[in-house]
């Protein structure tokens, strides 16, 4: 995928291109038309939330732009996407739709140059803004089966009761709701800025639809039936409120980001978000820039030309630096010190873990805490040995 195949941003640090979906060509394939805006006067448009995964992109989309008519390289589960969004009309999914016309969608693997790190580094800090102006953001659960559908069925149901209504347990409807929570978009690292962002957030799957506002509700009613249900049926149906994590974490994010009061740091947001992935190591830290605390995004240089150890090196002694603390040495216990994947897309690399011993390897699935240490409040550290006393740290 060249850069030819864009209208060439001639500011990238302010510009974004939009994809008009267009009806399928002759032969049925997907077809769409790029366009490109400064982030400051674009229309009103809808950002996507997918899941890339792991496989390479091997399907095509038609894709015009200002070099003609291209063919370009997209995911499985973004084609699935794409054809789920031509069978939808103003009445089935309205949030998408402006007086009749398809509102242009912001997506990542469209409308980035992904082959360009140049391009990248300027256009993912300008994901914050991105999210944040999009109209709605349509978050796409490709899995489906009828599990998922009754699980989207249940929470809407759920969702149009009040707190103190008494709702009798379901058990299906909880082992619906742990099958949607095991789906992969609940565990991956780059939908939690794209979910939280925007103003408004509608889940999809299949023809099934629901706001992220009524699955909130949802969840809530579906727990508490869950905590009160009969002692016989806890007795064949056990439960754990702390399966619902991924939920709780995504309304607390957003209610924090409402009511502008996002100072949630870098380091704090990467640990108690690390049971979420991305497939390369950066994106580890990147992919949280557009929610975590200004000050430290803004002094985050996106450099895919490094190795992730020095990415990570470069975080850890920015986080001592502006928080004058070392609270990340926490977390550098020698288990942490596996693995982690480099390299680009369709070419990952998954190979030790090289960087200094005070440094944690974000992209490992046993980073722990070693003292076992965990709290919620982002304010209070762990270790604060020296009280007030300044200090200035030193890194070799």
């Amino acid at each position: 995928m060249g850069s030819s195949h864009y209208y060439c941003l001639r500011e990238p640090a302010h510009e974004i291109r939009l994809l008009d979906l267009l009806p399928a060509t002759a032969s049925g394939d997907l077809n769409g038309r790029v366009r490109r805006f400064s982030i400051g006067s674009a229309p009103a448009f809808v950002s996507v939330s997918h899941v890339w995964g792991d496989k390479k992109a091997d399907r095509a989309m038609s894709l015009e732009s200002g070099c003609g008519i291209k063919n370009l390289q997209i995911s499985l589960n973004l084609e699935s996407f794409l054809v789920n969004m031509l069978c939808h009309t103003p009445e089935t999914l309205p949030q998408i739709w402006e007086v009749n016309e398809r509102l242009p969608m912001w997506i990542d693997m469209i409308c980035i140059d992904q082959l360009d790190n140049n391009e990248k580094a300027l256009e993912i800090p300008l994901m914050r803004d991105i999210y944040s102006k999009a109209r709605s953001v349509v978050m796409w659960i490709h899995e489906y089966d009828s599990y998922l559908q009754y699980a989207f069925q249940y929470l809407r149901r759920l969702s149009t009761h009040g707190p103190q209504d008494g709702i009798s347990f379901d058990p299906m409807g909880w082992d619906a709701i742990r099958r949607l929570l095991g789906c992969e978009w609940f565990h991956r690292r780059w939908v939690i800025q794209e979910s939280v962002l925007p103003k408004t957030a509608i889940f999809l799957c299949g023809s099934d639809s629901i706001s992220m506002d009524d699955v909130f509700r949802g969840f809530d009613m579906a727990v508490n039936s869950l905590l009160v249900r009969p002692r016989p049926m806890k007795k064949l149906k056990r439960g754990n409120t702390g399966e619902v994590r991924p939920v709780r974490v995504l309304r607390e994010l957003r209610q924090a980001l409402e009511t502008d009061q996002n100072q949630f740091g870098l380091f704090w947001l990467m640990e108690h978000l690390r049971f979420t992935r991305a497939t390369f190591a950066h994106d580890q830290i990147y992919s949280l820039l557009g929610v975590c605390n200004r000050q430290e995004a803004a002094a985050t240089s996106v450099r895919y030309d490094l190795e992730p150890e020095e990415v990570y090196k470069r975080s850890a002694i920015l986080h001592a630096n502006i928080h004058g603390n070392l609270d990340f040495l926490g977390l550098c216990a020698p288990e942490q010190r596996d693995t982690l994947c480099s390299g680009s897309p369709g070419a990952p690399v998954l190979r030790t873990f090289a960087g200094p011993s005070w440094v944690p390897n974000w992209h490992s699935p046993k980073l722990r805490r070693c003292l076992g240490l965990s709290h919620i409040d982002h304010e209070e550290s762990f270790f604060n040995a020296s009280e007030a006393v300044p200090f200035s740290p030193s890194f070799e």
